[in-house]
C-alpha cells in the first residue's frame, strides 16, 4: 500500500482499541499501533524448562508435605514465612528484596498415583510491592492493618502483550501501565487515601501462537515506569536493569525458571528514601487441597494474608491473619499465625 494512502488514512481515521482500552478510537501516533508481531527481536532469554534440583537462589524455601497432606490444611503449619521470600540473598552475598513472585508447591505424587489425578495438596504465597510516598506511608500501615487480599483485589501487574521489551519505558505503547491501579475488583471504597503504585509490569510476549523461534516466549516481570525514574535505571536487556554498580533490578527466572521474581538490590533502598519514596507490601497465601471438579461440602482451605513496609534498610511487619475457610468462601475458624517481624 502507497505510503501516502496510509497517511492519508492514519490523518483520517481513528486507531481501532485493543480490548483493554476505551471504546472511543485512539489518534494515530506511531507506527507501532497497527502493528501485531508474532515476534519481538528484543527478547532473547529462553525459560529453562528444568530447574536445579538443589533450588533457586531467588526462590529457595522448599516445602515437606507430610502425611497431613491427605486431609484438608487447618494451620499454617508446613507454609513458608513471606519473608524468607521477601528478602533473598544472591550467591555473591548480594541481598535482593523482591518486589513480586508468586512461588507455589504442589504435592509430589507417584506417577501410578497421579495418573489417577487425586486430591492434591498445593501452597502458594502472590508477593506485590507498592511505591508509596513516605509522608504518607504510617496512613498505609493503619489502612493495611486487618485487611485480608482474599479474592486478589488489590491492583497487581497489568500484563502487557504486543510490545517490544525493549522499549520499555519510552515507547508510547507502554503508557497503559500508567494507570495501573484502578482495578480495585470491587473495593474501590475501601482503597486508602494515598498515592500507592505498582513497582511492576509484566511482559507476557507476542500474544500469538505463531513465534516458532523457541518452544517458549520468554516471560518475566520488568519495573514499571515510576519505580525505573525512582532508580534511574533504563535500557534494559533480557529483563536486567543495571546502573553504575551494577544490575540494579531484574527477573532472574526468565533464565533460570522457577517463578517470576522480580527484586531490587538492597542499596538501592537509599534511593527510594531519598526520593521521598517507600516499598509497601500485601502477600497473599492459599493453603489447599484441590481436586477436579465441584468442591465437595466438606471442603476446606488456608487463606492468609500480610502487610509489610519498608523502614530504612529492612522489611517490617505490619499485621498479617490467617482463616479456615469452608465452600462460599466462609470463614470458618480465625488461626493463629505469627510470621517473622521484620528481615
Amino acid at each position: 500500500m502507497p505510503a501516502h494512502l496510509l497517511g492519508n488514512i492514519a490523518d483520517n481515521f481513528a486507531i481501532k482499541p485493543e480490548w483493554r482500552d476505551a471504546q472511543e478510537g485512539a489518534p494515530d501516533q506511531s507506527p507501532e499501533q497497527l502493528i501485531w508481531r508474532d515476534i519481538d527481536p528484543t527478547a532473547l532469554g529462553r525459560r529453562q524448562t528444568r530447574v536445579d534440583a538443589d533450588g533457586l537462589w531467588f526462590s529457595p524455601t522448599q516445602v515437606g508435605f507430610s502425611e497431613a497432606a491427605q486431609t484438608y490444611p487447618d494451620s499454617m503449619d508446613g507454609v513458608p514465612d513471606p519473608l524468607d521470600l521477601m528478602t533473598v540473598t544472591d550467591p555473591s552475598g548480594t541481598p535482593w528484596p523482591v518486589l513480586v513472585s508468586r512461588p507455589a508447591w504442589e504435592e509430589p505424587l507417584a506417577p501410578e498415583v497421579e495418573v489417577a489425578r487425586p486430591p492434591r495438596r498445593r501452597i502458594w504465597l502472590e508477593i506485590d510491592a507498592y511505591v508509596v510516598r513516605t509522608e504518607q506511608v504510617a496512613m498505609v500501615a493503619e489502612w493495611a492493618k486487618g485487611k485480608d487480599w482474599f479474592g486478589r483485589w488489590m491492583p497487581t501487574p497489568p500484563d502487557m502483550h504486543n510490545v517490544l521489551l525493549g522499549s520499555l519505558p519510552d515507547d508510547p505503547a507502554w503508557d497503559v501501565t500508567a494507570d495501573d491501579m484502578q482495578d480495585w475488583w470491587g473495593h474501590a471504597a475501601t482503597k486508602p487515601a494515598a498515592d500507592l503504585s505498582l513497582c511492576a509490569v509484566r511482559y507476557a510476549g507476542t500474544g500469538t501462537s505463531r513465534d516458532e523461534s523457541g518452544a517458549d516466549e520468554a516471560r518475566g516481570y520488568v519495573p514499571s515506569r515510576e519505580l525505573a525514574s525512582v532508580l534511574a535505571i533504563a535500557d534494559g536487556k533480557d529483563f536486567v536493569y543495571s546502573d553504575s554498580k551494577g544490575v540494579a533490578v531484574w527477573d532472574p527466572s526468565v533464565r533460570a525458571g522457577g517463578p517470576a521474581t522480580l527484586m531490587m538490590r538492597r542499596d538501592l533502598a537509599t534511593r527510594v528514601a531519598d526520593a521521598g519514596l517507600t516499598l509497601f507490601w500485601a502477600v497473599l497465601i492459599g493453603n489447599e487441597r484441590n481436586s477436579d471438579g465441584i468442591p465437595p461440602d466438606d471442603y476446606r482451605c488456608v487463606n492468609a494474608s500480610g502487610s509489610y513496609v519498608l523502614d530504612g534498610n529492612r522489611i517490617k511487619l505490619i499485621d498479617a491473619s490467617a482463616h479456615r475457610d469452608s465452600p462460599g468462601p466462609t470463614v470458618e475458624t480465625h488461626l493463629t499465625w505469627q510470621p517473622k517481624s521484620e528481615a
